[in-house]
Protein backbone atom coordinates (compact mmCIF):
# COMPACT_ATOMS: atom_id res chain seq x y z
CA UNK A 1 0.00 0.00 0.00
CA UNK A 2 1.46 3.14 -0.96
CA UNK A 3 1.67 5.95 1.08
CA UNK A 4 -1.35 8.38 0.82
CA UNK A 5 -0.73 11.78 -0.93
CA UNK A 6 1.73 14.19 1.43
CA UNK A 7 0.43 17.02 3.43
CA UNK A 8 0.97 20.56 1.69
CA UNK A 9 -0.60 19.56 -1.25
CA UNK A 10 -2.88 21.93 -2.97
CA UNK A 11 -1.83 23.67 0.03
CA UNK A 12 -2.94 21.09 2.50
CA UNK A 13 -1.34 20.86 5.42
CA UNK A 14 -3.06 18.04 7.56
CA UNK A 15 -5.71 15.94 6.69
CA UNK A 16 -8.75 15.66 5.63
CA UNK A 17 -9.65 13.08 8.36
CA UNK A 18 -12.54 12.00 10.25
CA UNK A 19 -13.69 11.80 13.98
CA UNK A 20 -16.31 11.89 16.54
CA UNK A 21 -18.29 9.14 13.90
CA UNK A 22 -21.61 7.91 14.62
CA UNK A 23 -24.50 6.02 13.58
CA UNK A 24 -25.25 9.27 12.04
CA UNK A 25 -22.86 11.95 12.41
CA UNK A 26 -19.16 12.23 11.66
CA UNK A 27 -16.68 15.08 12.12
CA UNK A 28 -14.44 16.05 8.95
CA UNK A 29 -11.25 17.89 9.78
CA UNK A 30 -8.52 19.48 7.54
CA UNK A 31 -5.57 22.54 7.44
CA UNK A 32 -4.63 24.64 5.11
CA UNK A 33 -1.16 27.14 4.72
CA UNK A 34 -3.11 30.05 4.55
CA UNK A 35 -6.69 30.83 5.07
CA UNK A 36 -9.44 29.54 2.95
CA UNK A 37 -13.46 29.84 3.00
CA UNK A 38 -13.73 26.16 3.75
CA UNK A 39 -16.72 23.48 2.46
CA UNK A 40 -17.38 20.24 1.97
CA UNK A 41 -19.37 18.05 -0.34
CA UNK A 42 -20.57 14.99 0.60
CA UNK A 43 -22.76 11.68 -0.55
CA UNK A 44 -23.12 8.02 0.08
CA UNK A 45 -20.29 5.83 -1.82
CA UNK A 46 -22.68 4.05 -3.79
CA UNK A 47 -24.43 6.92 -5.44
CA UNK A 48 -26.68 9.53 -4.71
CA UNK A 49 -27.02 13.45 -4.68
CA UNK A 50 -24.20 15.39 -3.05
CA UNK A 51 -24.67 17.61 0.21
CA UNK A 52 -22.91 20.38 1.56
CA UNK A 53 -22.02 21.73 4.62
CA UNK A 54 -19.99 24.95 4.43
CA UNK A 55 -17.28 26.56 6.87
CA UNK A 56 -15.36 29.22 7.98
CA UNK A 57 -12.30 31.53 6.21
CA UNK A 58 -9.59 29.65 8.66
CA UNK A 59 -6.50 27.87 8.43
CA UNK A 60 -8.61 25.20 10.27
CA UNK A 61 -11.51 23.47 9.41
CA UNK A 62 -13.84 21.17 11.48
CA UNK A 63 -17.04 20.48 9.73
CA UNK A 64 -20.23 18.23 11.62
CA UNK A 65 -22.36 16.12 9.28
CA UNK A 66 -25.64 15.06 10.43
CA UNK A 67 -28.36 12.90 9.17
CA UNK A 68 -25.73 10.37 7.96
CA UNK A 69 -27.26 6.72 7.20
CA UNK A 70 -25.63 4.09 10.01
CA UNK A 71 -23.23 1.28 8.54
CA UNK A 72 -23.18 3.65 5.54
CA UNK A 73 -19.76 4.06 3.11
CA UNK A 74 -19.62 7.94 2.47
CA UNK A 75 -17.19 9.65 -0.19
CA UNK A 76 -16.04 13.19 1.18
CA UNK A 77 -13.85 16.07 -0.55
CA UNK A 78 -12.81 18.89 0.96
CA UNK A 79 -12.24 22.13 -0.84
CA UNK A 80 -10.81 25.94 0.25
CA UNK A 81 -11.90 28.67 -1.84
CA UNK A 82 -14.18 26.58 -3.39
CA UNK A 83 -11.22 25.00 -5.11
CA UNK A 84 -11.05 20.65 -4.05
CA UNK A 85 -8.55 20.06 -1.50
CA UNK A 86 -8.69 16.52 -0.87
CA UNK A 87 -11.24 13.60 -0.70
CA UNK A 88 -11.87 10.32 1.64
CA UNK A 89 -14.35 7.94 2.70
CA UNK A 90 -15.30 6.29 5.71
CA UNK A 91 -18.09 4.43 6.99
CA UNK A 92 -20.84 5.30 9.51
CA UNK A 93 -20.95 3.10 12.63
CA UNK A 94 -23.54 0.32 13.15
CA UNK A 95 -26.70 0.27 14.44
CA UNK A 96 -27.18 -3.21 14.86
CA UNK A 97 -24.67 -5.82 17.01
CA UNK A 98 -22.16 -7.90 14.67
CA UNK A 99 -18.41 -8.64 15.24
CA UNK A 100 -16.10 -6.52 13.59
CA UNK A 101 -12.50 -5.24 13.54
CA UNK A 102 -10.96 -1.98 14.76
CA UNK A 103 -7.16 -1.07 14.62
CA UNK A 104 -5.09 0.02 17.63
CA UNK A 105 -1.51 1.87 17.50
CA UNK A 106 0.16 4.72 18.86
CA UNK A 107 3.32 6.58 20.43
CA UNK A 108 4.32 7.51 16.80
CA UNK A 109 5.92 11.06 17.39
CA UNK A 110 9.81 11.55 15.90
CA UNK A 111 10.12 8.77 13.44
CA UNK A 112 8.00 9.20 10.38
CA UNK A 113 9.78 6.72 8.16
CA UNK A 114 8.78 4.13 10.35
CA UNK A 115 5.58 5.25 11.11
CA UNK A 116 4.75 5.19 7.33
CA UNK A 117 5.55 1.74 7.65
CA UNK A 118 3.52 1.06 10.45
CA UNK A 119 0.32 3.20 8.55
CA UNK A 120 0.83 1.05 5.36
CA UNK A 121 0.39 -2.02 7.40
CA UNK A 122 -2.92 -1.17 8.87
CA UNK A 123 -4.56 -0.03 5.74
CA UNK A 124 -3.30 -3.27 4.17
CA UNK A 125 -4.74 -5.41 6.94
CA UNK A 126 -7.72 -2.95 6.78
CA UNK A 127 -8.41 -3.82 3.06
CA UNK A 128 -7.74 -7.46 3.56
CA UNK A 129 -10.40 -7.57 6.03
CA UNK A 130 -12.25 -5.37 3.85
CA UNK A 131 -13.07 -3.68 7.33
CA UNK A 132 -13.27 -0.18 7.34
CA UNK A 133 -14.10 1.05 10.98
CA UNK A 134 -11.97 2.83 12.99
CA UNK A 135 -8.05 3.62 14.36
CA UNK A 136 -7.62 4.48 17.98
CA UNK A 137 -4.55 5.88 18.57
CA UNK A 138 -3.48 6.62 22.19
CA UNK A 139 -1.30 9.29 21.93
CA UNK A 140 1.72 11.11 21.22
CA UNK A 141 0.86 11.84 17.62
CA UNK A 142 4.46 14.29 17.39
CA UNK A 143 7.21 14.84 19.38
CA UNK A 144 6.01 18.88 20.03
CA UNK A 145 2.46 19.22 20.85
CA UNK A 146 2.68 22.81 19.98
CA UNK A 147 4.34 22.28 16.53
CA UNK A 148 2.31 22.17 13.68
CA UNK A 149 4.93 20.93 11.27
CA UNK A 150 5.65 18.36 13.12
CA UNK A 151 1.88 16.90 13.58
CA UNK A 152 2.07 17.72 9.82
CA UNK A 153 5.28 15.55 9.46
CA UNK A 154 5.03 13.03 12.00
CA UNK A 155 1.83 12.24 12.22
CA UNK A 156 -1.02 12.97 9.57
CA UNK A 157 1.36 12.87 6.37
CA UNK A 158 2.46 9.29 6.88
CA UNK A 159 -0.82 8.51 8.58
CA UNK A 160 -2.87 9.68 5.25
CA UNK A 161 -3.09 6.23 3.63
CA UNK A 162 -5.94 5.10 6.49
CA UNK A 163 -7.38 8.73 7.16
CA UNK A 164 -8.56 8.59 3.83
CA UNK A 165 -10.69 5.36 4.33
CA UNK A 166 -11.07 4.84 8.12
CA UNK A 167 -12.33 7.36 11.42
CA UNK A 168 -9.49 8.35 14.22
CA UNK A 169 -10.37 7.51 17.43
CA UNK A 170 -7.63 10.24 19.46
CA UNK A 171 -6.24 9.99 22.91
CA UNK A 172 -4.13 12.97 24.27
CA UNK A 173 -0.48 11.74 25.02
CA UNK A 174 2.10 13.70 27.44
CA UNK A 175 3.86 14.80 24.14
CA UNK A 176 0.22 16.19 22.88
CA UNK A 177 0.21 18.99 25.34
CA UNK A 178 -0.06 22.09 22.73
CA UNK A 179 -3.29 24.67 23.00
CA UNK A 180 -4.57 23.47 19.88
CA UNK A 181 -4.86 19.98 20.80
CA UNK A 182 -8.77 20.27 20.68
CA UNK A 183 -8.65 22.44 17.67
CA UNK A 184 -7.16 19.01 15.85
CA UNK A 185 -9.09 16.75 17.53
CA UNK A 186 -12.43 18.16 18.69
CA UNK A 187 -14.69 17.22 21.66
CA UNK A 188 -17.88 14.80 20.46
CA UNK A 189 -20.75 17.63 20.62
CA UNK A 190 -22.97 15.49 22.74
CA UNK A 191 -22.45 16.95 26.36
CA UNK A 192 -23.30 13.61 28.36
CA UNK A 193 -20.58 11.79 26.44
CA UNK A 194 -17.79 14.30 27.26
CA UNK A 195 -16.38 15.98 30.41
CA UNK A 196 -14.28 18.99 30.92
CA UNK A 197 -11.06 16.93 31.66
CA UNK A 198 -11.16 15.96 28.29
CA UNK A 199 -12.60 12.49 28.61
CA UNK A 200 -15.06 11.35 26.00
CA UNK A 201 -17.49 8.35 25.07
CA UNK A 202 -17.47 7.24 21.53
CA UNK A 203 -20.17 3.96 20.75
CA UNK A 204 -19.24 2.20 17.39
CA UNK A 205 -21.54 -0.92 17.72
CA UNK A 206 -20.95 -3.54 19.83
CA UNK A 207 -18.16 -1.66 21.26
CA UNK A 208 -18.08 1.74 24.09
CA UNK A 209 -14.91 3.68 23.36
CA UNK A 210 -13.82 5.63 26.71
CA UNK A 211 -11.39 7.72 26.14
CA UNK A 212 -9.85 9.17 29.77
CA UNK A 213 -7.21 12.25 29.94
CA UNK A 214 -4.78 11.65 31.59
CA UNK A 215 -2.34 13.85 31.29
CA UNK A 216 -4.23 15.80 34.23
CA UNK A 217 -2.74 15.90 37.64
CA UNK A 218 -3.60 13.28 40.29
CA UNK A 219 -6.24 15.57 41.76
CA UNK A 220 -8.27 16.32 38.96
CA UNK A 221 -8.14 12.12 37.66
CA UNK A 222 -10.05 11.41 41.31
CA UNK A 223 -12.69 14.69 40.66
CA UNK A 224 -15.77 13.11 41.87
CA UNK A 225 -17.89 13.86 39.10
CA UNK A 226 -15.35 12.73 36.79
CA UNK A 227 -15.69 9.19 38.50
CA UNK A 228 -19.36 9.16 38.68
CA UNK A 229 -19.25 10.76 34.97
CA UNK A 230 -16.82 7.40 34.61
CA UNK A 231 -19.39 4.93 36.47
CA UNK A 232 -22.21 5.80 34.52
CA UNK A 233 -21.16 5.54 30.85
CA UNK A 234 -19.79 1.96 32.08
CA UNK A 235 -22.77 0.77 34.02
CA UNK A 236 -25.20 1.87 30.65
CA UNK A 237 -23.19 0.14 28.16
CA UNK A 238 -23.09 -3.00 29.90
CA UNK A 239 -24.82 -4.81 26.92
CA UNK A 240 -21.54 -3.92 25.08
CA UNK A 241 -17.63 -4.61 24.62
CA UNK A 242 -16.51 -1.56 27.42
CA UNK A 243 -12.96 -0.59 26.49
CA UNK A 244 -11.26 2.05 28.48
CA UNK A 245 -8.12 4.15 26.52
CA UNK A 246 -5.22 6.01 27.77
CA UNK A 247 -2.15 7.06 26.86
CA UNK A 248 -0.13 5.83 30.40
CA UNK A 249 -0.49 2.03 30.70
CA UNK A 250 -2.10 1.30 34.18
CA UNK A 251 0.46 -1.58 34.69
CA UNK A 252 3.77 -1.36 32.79
CA UNK A 253 7.60 -2.80 33.16
CA UNK A 254 8.92 -0.15 30.82
CA UNK A 255 10.93 2.61 31.58
CA UNK A 256 8.27 4.78 32.93
CA UNK A 257 6.64 2.72 34.96
CA UNK A 258 3.06 2.01 35.45
CA UNK A 259 0.33 4.67 36.00
CA UNK A 260 -0.56 3.18 39.16
CA UNK A 261 1.41 5.88 41.00
CA UNK A 262 -0.48 8.53 39.46
CA UNK A 263 -3.62 7.40 40.78
CA UNK A 264 -5.10 5.73 37.75
CA UNK A 265 -6.19 2.53 38.50
CA UNK A 266 -8.57 4.25 41.33
CA UNK A 267 -10.46 5.69 38.64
Amino acid sequence: VAVGAAAGTQGLLSGPYVVNVGTNQATVCWQVETKKLGSLQYREAEGGEWKEAGGSVSRFQALNMTGLQPAARYVVKVSGDKKELGELTFSTAPAEPGPFTFFVYGDTRSYPKDHAKVADALAAEAHRLKQYTFVLHIGDFAQSGSSEEQKAKQFFEPAQVFLRMMPLVPVQGNHDMGKDYEMYFPLPRDSKMVTPNGDFCVDYGLVRMLVLNDSRSSADRLLADRLLWLSERLAEASNQWRVVAMHGPMYSSGMHGGGGSRGVEQA
